[in-house]
């Protein structure tokens, strides 16, 4: 398993993550796992909406988010609707944004497929997939 302390074919370390997954142990995983792959610079949200007005005020402070990891079912603005408002945004319409989701069925898939998602990752998440699933949205952002 390889870390993302510089290795080439995936997010640098210093990537700025915005992590929106509204159950709690759930986003505690996902950032304990994402500083095992060495990313540090990982801020989460309970939902959709805490995360996009994270956006907004990040942008309005001059810093700027590189990857959003999204859940799909959450209150007030679930993943789709964050990743819809994110893709009519001029400033990030092109953001990486993971999808991951207990979700299986095809209507689900193909909503954030239609929606413009980079990637989609199925719970239960372990290490290994989401250092895979990083890497491959990584690559199809590189020219």
């Amino acid at each position: 398993m390889e870390k993302a302390d510089g290795v080439k074919g995936t997010f640098p370390s210093q990537t700025r993550i915005l992590l929106a997954e509204d159950v709690e142990p759930m986003r505690l995983l996902l950032k304990t796992t994402l500083g095992e792959l060495g990313y540090t610079e990982v801020d989460d949200f309970g939902d959709g909406q805490q995360a996009y007005s994270a956006l907004l005020g990040a942008r309005n402070g001059g810093v700027s988010y590189q990857l959003v990891i999204s859940d799909f079912n959450m209150p007030k603005v679930n993943g789709v609707e964050l990743l819809r408002l994110i893709r009519n945004s001029p400033t990030w319409k092109t953001m990486p944004f993971l999808m991951v989701t207990d979700l299986r069925d095809h209507a689900s898939i193909l909503g954030a497929i239609n929606a413009g998602v980079s990637g989609y990752l199925l719970k239960p998440v372990d290490k290994a997939a989401l250092s895979d699933k990083l890497a491959n949205i990584w690559k199809r952002q590189q020219p």
